[in-house]
């Protein structure tokens, strides 16, 4: 009898140790799968696939196997194995981190078919069907909320790696659903609510800092579903009294030597729009212009992504598309010759591209997705920047992460040209940072090459070398700016290079130093500073640059097209 019921009790341990053995097998089987269609969706994001529909097949795929995973590994046949030690340990984390995987997916599904079923509605009324897109990244977002990822310590290695990505997934999906729910409803607002914007052009062949040069500016009337630009100037003929316009004391610290306070050319020094863009209102008003409810920055990189968005514009027999859009305005346009020439500041092709493009996004249909992707990647870079004299309007810009804000821990670089050239687009820029972390500091060294290569023929207007300048013809003269974290010390150059700026800059700290590269020519700079041991990281934030700056970390690369967090 005892041994019957031992035999009886073997052969249930057995079944049960094949059931859990199956079940962590295709449980292990459906998280890969899950993973690999994730990847596939990401891919397809970055693609083409947002307009064609192949990301909801990834992402539908993604949710069903990530479910699948989640359930057979949360089976109750498996919770003998929770309470041993180690081995149960890994096992929660599996289950967590297959159901976060699954939530994750989900949202991201269920958002884009939603936001696919307003298609019809953006062709008739945008302010509502932007509206409601807000609502539905609002409530997709909260979803994301509850999402527990399990134990983080104690983990096996391939446990431990997944549970750091998917932290980073979860982070970047609820960061993407709050911004883009506070653009939709900011922009709902300005196209349902009347109202003037001073919209101003800004050129990335000659780079501020974090902006391009700001070179036109007019009015950008808001309201009945309508966005339509007026009375475009150059940004020369629009200037103020010096004394009327008061710079923030600490851009006066580090850059009252350099710049004209009534000039909108020599705003941007410091990469604060959130400081400079009501500087650009107090020029516009005190040199005459009417009144202006705020302030829209936007450049070449943002007009390519607006006629990715409305198809190709016709201006004066030329057909800007979303592919010669950046040629056409960085170089093109400037071939002009004799009196056509010297009228081409007056003329900059931006603002009248933009006039075009506004009044077609406004009057065509466009898809919805399609203008979420694009419009997304312009804000992430720095391409599309609001500002609003109304606080209420203004947090909506804030969360959106529109508004040009540099945080206390956040790592930038910019190269701001003092030539009279357009320069920038020949200006290879290549980063890295390195860093040694001790019980005492975290020792930080970037390390900045810039590489000139300008052509030996090409446009005056573009290569300088003009008889009021005494910089040569395709020599790039300028400053290496970089804005660093609060809490860093001790900031130096190697060979004993000056600091032509050094000072606190709003939350951040101002380092910077005069560049000079003749074509064909490169120049490498070296910065050490010191930051607390107890600092984690930074986050290294976009220049708006085109070409985009190449970063590098260790083993990771990247371009400075948008925010990039480094870990310590």
């Amino acid at each position: 009898m005892r041994r019957r019921l031992l035999r009886t009790l073997a052969l249930i341990l057995f079944i049960w140790a094949v059931a859990a053995a199956l079940l962590l097998v295709f449980g292990y089987t459906e998280a890969k799968a899950g993973q690999r269609h994730l990847t596939a969706a990401k891919a397809s994001a970055r693609s083409d696939g947002l307009r064609t529909g192949a990301i909801d097949a990834d992402l539908r795929n993604a949710k069903n196997s990530m479910g699948a995973a989640h359930s057979k590994l949360a089976s109750p046949v498996l919770f003998p194995i929770r309470p041993i030690p180690i081995v149960g340990h890994q096992l929660t984390s599996a289950i967590h981190l297959s159901g976060a995987g699954a939530t994750a997916s989900s949202v991201a599904y269920d958002t884009l078919t939603k936001v696919r079923a307003l298609e019809g509605e953006s062709k008739t009324d945008r302010a509502a069907t932007l509206a409601k897109i807000a609502t539905i990244c609002s409530e997709q977002s909260k979803r994301l909320g509850d999402v527990d990822l399990g134990p983080s310590s104690g983990l096996m290695d391939s446990l431990m790696k997944a549970r750091t990505d998917a932290s980073h997934q979860l982070s970047s999906l609820q960061t993407g659903l709050i911004r883009g729910g506070a653009a939709s409803d900011g922009l709902s607002n300005l196209l349902g609510k009347p109202g003037n914007y001073l919209l101003i052009a800004a050129n990335n062949g000659e780079m501020r800092n974090g902006s391009g040069m700001f070179l036109q500016a007019g009015v950008l009337q808001t309201g009945n579903n309508k966005l339509t630009l007026t009375g475009m100037s150059s940004a020369g003929s629009i200037t103020a009294p010096a004394e009327t316009v008061t710079w923030p004391p600490d851009i006066e610290k580090n850059w009252g030597w350099l710049g004209q306070k009534g000039d909108f050319r020599d705003l941007m020094l410091s990469p604060r729009y959130d400081a400079n863009a009501p500087l650009a209102k107090q020029i516009w008003e005190q040199g005459g212009r009417p009144k202006v409810d705020g302030v829209i920055t936007l450049d070449v990189a943002m007009m390519r992504s607006l006629l990715a968005i409305t198809g190709p514009v016709t201006v004066d027999n030329v057909t800007f598309n979303s592919s010669n859009v950046e040629r056409l305005l960085l170089f093109d346009q400037y071939k002009a010759t004799g009196s056509a020439q010297a009228n081409v500041e007056r003329r900059e092709a931006l603002s009248i591209v933009a006039g075009a493009a506004f009044e077609k996004f406004t009057a065509g249909a466009w898809d919805v997705t399609t203008a979420a992707k694009e419009l997304s990647a312009a804000a992430q870079g720095r391409h599309l920047l609001i500002w609003s004299a109304d606080k209420q309007m203004n947090e909506r810009w804030v969360t959106a992460g529109v508004n040009g804000g540099v945080r206390a821990n956040n790592t930038m670089l910019g190269v701001i040209n003092l030539g009279t050239n357009k320069l920038d687009q020949f200006l290879n820029i290549d980063a890295s940072m390195d860093t040694t972390k001790d019980i005492r500091a975290v020792d930080t060294t970037l390390t900045v090459k810039l590489t000139n290569t300008a052509p030996k023929d090409g446009l005056p207007y573009v290569l300088g070398g003009v008889a009021s300048d005494d910089i040569p013809e395709g020599s790039y003269r300028g400053m290496l700016a970089f804005s660093l974290p609060a809490d860093l010390a001790n900031a130096h150059f190697d060979n004993n290079l000056p600091l032509s700026v050094s000072g606190t800059d709003g939350a951040s700290q101002l380092v910077a130093t005069a560049v000079d590269v003749p074509r064909g020519n490169s120049q490498t700079f070296v910065l050490h500073y010191a930051r607390p041991s107890s600092t984690q990281g930074t986050v290294v934030g976009p220049s708006a640059r085109i070409p985009a700056i190449n970063w590098s970390y260790r083993n990771s690369r990247w371009t400075d097209s948008s925010d990039h967090k480094i870990t310590y």
